[in-house]
């Protein structure tokens, strides 16, 4: 493996081409150390960071044996036909087992970004891509849903994750990213939304009338 990487522990971190930018600078992957043998017997040249022909960004590499570009995690997973590799952190560059699933079905952004447990004292309902309704019990402080809120949009920040525009926002804000917590209390709901042109909050109302006012 051409790809410069130092080994802690059980974790190996590879130094990868960023090839979706266009600065010709590097990233860093983080592989269990088991799996650095596996990914050079795998190729004679270089892993990068890229995403080819359409593909979700991500690790490739021109593959030997089939000569064509392979990923990374579907190579730890032996990934079959019809399958999705799926990031459970959202972060296509933690490749360590423990974050890695195959799912049968394209993955979602929803399966990674409200994949944190709730804080105490709220209940999920449902989800959306870019939003997620939850029950609060009895009178229930919203200020740990927007803590919740702050570290997932800090997450997707630090991670520099593009986020897709869900429909909730797309009247007010679809050149901008965006994720929601709606918080059901009794016979009212609370919006707490978060994105790149700050903070809102809309509350009194009922749930219909809350994602209303968060479009």
């Amino acid at each position: 493996m051409l790809n410069e990487f130092t080994v802690q522990g059980d974790t190996a971190r590879v130094n990868l081409p960023h090839r979706c930018d266009l600065s010709s600078g590097t990233v860093t992957v983080v592989i269990d150390q088991n799996d650095v043998s596996l990914m050079d017997q795998a190729t004679d040249k270089y892993w990068w960071y890229a995403a080819p022909c359409g593909y979700p960004a991500g690790v490739y590499l021109l593959c030997n044996k089939s000569h064509g570009t392979i990923g990374l995690a579907r190579l730890l997973l032996n990934a079959p036909a019809g399958t999705w590799r799926h990031f459970k952190d959202g972060d296509a560059l933690n490749c360590r087992r423990a974050n890695l699933a195959l799912m049968n079905h394209a993955p979602r952004q929803r399966d990674w970004l409200w994949s944190t447990p709730m804080p105490k004292g709220f209940t999920e309902i449902k989800s959306g891509e870019n939003y997620i309704t939850v029950r609060a019990r009895k009178g229930a402080d919203v200020n740990p849903i927007w803590q919740y809120l702050l570290e997932r949009w800090q997450f997707i920040r630090v991670k520099n994750i593009t986020i897709t525009v869900p429909r909730i926002h797309e009247q007010r804000t679809s050149w901008t990213q965006r994720i929601t917590a709606v918080i059901v209390m009794g016979s009212y709901a609370v919006s707490l939304d978060i994105g790149e042109n700050g903070a809102r909050q809309n509350q009194g109302a009922e749930e219909r009338q809350v994602l209303e006012l968060a479009a």
